[in-house]
């Protein structure tokens, strides 16, 4: 169901993680984009040590990446937006590199 469908950028799901390493304890959360290639071998060839959210991506209306974020407190509701630099549909970068929003560094 999450490949039907899919119009415009080659970017179908996303899988988010949060791992824990073993020596410190310390946890990092982690995201991965996947295309219907790697999606399929996410699902039926990875091995998961994890549990994690897979999603599927939904196109945003513009040529960009955009994510609004929302931090919310009784006396404080603030909302910001962020745009990716870089075009979905331009396959001379990655999948994270086209799709990361708040989720990872700058590009």
């Amino acid at each position: 169901a999450m490949t039907k469908k899919v119009i415009g950028s080659d970017i179908v799901a996303y899988y988010i993680a949060t791992n824990v390493d073993d020596e410190t304890g310390e946890k990092t959360t982690s995201i991965e984009y996947f295309d219907r290639e790697n999606l399929h071998d996410f699902l039926y060839n990875r091995w998961k040590e994890n549990s994690g959210v897979l999603q599927r991506f939904v196109e945003p209306k513009g040529t960009q990446n955009v994510m609004v974020r929302a931090i919310w407190s009784p006396k404080v509701c603030l909302l910001e937006r962020r745009v990716n630099n870089r075009q979905l549909h331009d396959k001379r970068f990655g999948l994270y590199e086209r799709a990361i929003t708040y989720e990872g560094p700058e590009f």
